[in-house]
């Protein structure tokens, strides 16, 4: 079983690939209303599938992850996807889930809210190498190979612990998030919000937590793209997972 996080897609696309190639099962756990962890005392392989988030590990997928008891002679494992690098993310996680396994697979940036996104030509070669490590992942999980196998890139530890925890604490405001007239009150953000964090009110999306995951998937995920992050947001493009997959042939 791959249980997936999964905010613009990415790791979704992941967990599902993995699946297929193993003839597994992939389930969805990314809803702010998940009360109680799935059953796995008969999976013979447990898999937690998510997005790394300033090299650190969402919290949902944390609280799920301490929640999961995989039966002993269960393959249980974790399947990271970043931009660039994980940090020492998964030393968190594995206080909290067995990991017999970890892999990493670098995927295209897709935080338009702090950062420019890579060019169509490097995501699209980046993607196509994830292509290739979906796969080799699924044989590594087949054949029950451990250790990890995930980049901590360089000051794992920094990034992990101190500028991790300022992120959390101070960069996750949704005050920035405004929508524009474009809005046509589809009401999509609110229905996908992980968190919880956005309302309907008159027709518009309101923000009506102070703080949320900052998993970008309203603003990349708004079909009108009425959503902006502050005024950086707006001369960026938004992030599709489907568009370059469509461009692959996928």
């Amino acid at each position: 079983m791959f249980l997936y996080f999964s905010g613009t897609g990415n790791s979704a696309w992941a967990a599902r690939g993995l699946a297929e190639a193993t003839g597994d099962r992939a389930v969805d756990v990314t809803g702010p209303g998940l009360v109680s962890a799935p059953d796995v005392t008969s999976e013979e392989r447990v898999g937690l599938v998510f997005p790394i988030y300033t090299w650190g590990v969402p919290e949902p997928v944390l609280a799920l992850a301490a929640r999961l008891d995989p039966p002993e002679p269960a393959f249980a494992f974790a399947v990271c996807t970043y931009g660039s690098e994980a940090g020492n993310a998964l030393d968190a996680l594995g206080r909290a889930f067995r990991l017999d396994g970890a892999y990493g697979i670098p995927m295209p940036n897709n935080y338009v809210m702090g950062s420019e996104l890579e060019s169509r030509a490097a995501a699209l070669e980046k993607l196509s190498r994830a292509r290739e490590s979906v796969r080799a992942i699924a044989e590594e999980v087949l054949s029950r190979h451990g250790g990890r196998h995930v980049d901590v890139g360089p000051l794992a530890g920094l990034k992990s612990g101190v500028v991790n925890r300022a992120f959390n604490k101070f960069g996750r405001g949704t005050s920035s998030f405004a929508v524009t007239s474009a809005c046509d009150g589809c009401g999509l953000c609110a229905r996908r919000c992980p968190a919880g964090a956005i309302k309907m009110d008159g027709g518009r999306p309101v923000w009506s937590s102070p703080s949320c995951l900052m998993c970008s998937r309203c603003i990349n995920g708004c079909p009108r793209s009425a959503i902006q992050y502050g005024k950086g947001a707006e001369r960026r493009g938004r992030y599709s997972l489907d568009a370059l997959l469509a461009e692959l042939g996928d």
